[in-house]
């Protein structure tokens, strides 16, 4: 998959299931969200099977962009992490793997940039309008906000987008439930990520030990349902559906770096 094409499926919908650390059989949960016509997921690096994950994903669902969650780069944090037994993969372990695009909460280094910007697609985790433009200018290609009900919700993002010329592509994530959604697309939000968690609310719990996939399909369904509702109000001359990260950048004059 190509980078161009990874970021189209990224934005065609603009919803992100996260595959995070719980009982749920993650396969057959992206295999739900395929069939609801989501074009991509992430699997977190807090999962102690993110590395296999990764590359069962890219076999089975080869038309999925599949991106690695929750990454830290090298350095004296992640030895730290490693050794209190929560070993977390390196950047070079997911590439290698097969994930298509990489996440972090953490900002990038302008290394990784340099070494995997080419190929991969990039969510860079800021929390700064300086981080922000310091990450497009590296080759950041979507940013990452997290639990935005800190930093404002999306008057915080109305504030911001002229100041900073309506340039950022915002991908926002943590508390993303179904009935914010519009909020965030009114207020330019591109994409957003929830978890398992998130996305199945209240049954959760019941389905880690009565996974129904029907359900779960309802719960994809419902987001995607609203988030293109929320889109044809207030995004409507952007082209998402047509996946061409090009043009979605054009009409929404945010730099993608495509």
């Amino acid at each position: 998959m190509t980078k161009s094409e990874t970021l189209g499926k990224i934005l065609y919908r603009g919803f992100v299931p996260i595959v995070i650390q719980d009982k749920l059989p993650p396969l057959e949960c992206l295999a739900v969200v395929r069939d609801a016509g989501i074009e991509a997921v992430e699997i977190s690096c807090r999962h102690p099977e993110a590395l296999t994950l990764i590359g069962q994903a890219k076999d089975q669902f080869p038309e999925l962009a599949v991106g690695a969650a929750t990454l830290l780069e090298e350095g004296r944090m992640r030895d730290w992490v490693n050794a209190t037994g929560r070993p977390v993969p390196t950047i070079d372990a997911v590439v290698d793997a097969g994930a298509d695009f990489l996440v972090s909460l953490l900002p990038f280094r302008q290394t990784t940039y340099e070494k995997h910007s080419d190929q991969c697609v990039i969510l860079a985790g800021v929390s700064t309008p300086g981080e922000g433009q310091q990450a497009l200018d590296w080759g950041a290609n979507l940013l990452k906000f997290v639990n935005p009900k800190l930093l404002g919700g999306p008057a915080y993002f109305k504030g911001l987008d002229p100041a900073t010329y309506k340039s950022f592509p915002f991908f926002v994530t943590g508390g993303m439930r179904p009935e914010l959604l519009a909020d965030y697309v009114e207020a330019n939000i591109l994409s957003v990520g929830a978890g398992f968690d998130l996305i199945l609310g209240p049954e959760y719990d019941a389905m880690q030990a009565d996974f129904r996939p029907a359900r779960l399909r309802e719960a994809a369904v419902s987001y995607v349902s609203v988030f293109g509702e929320a889109r044809r109000e207030f995004q409507g001359e952007i082209p998402f559906d047509s996946r061409d990260a090009v043009a979605i950048a054009q009409a929404s004059g945010r730099c993608l770096n495509v």
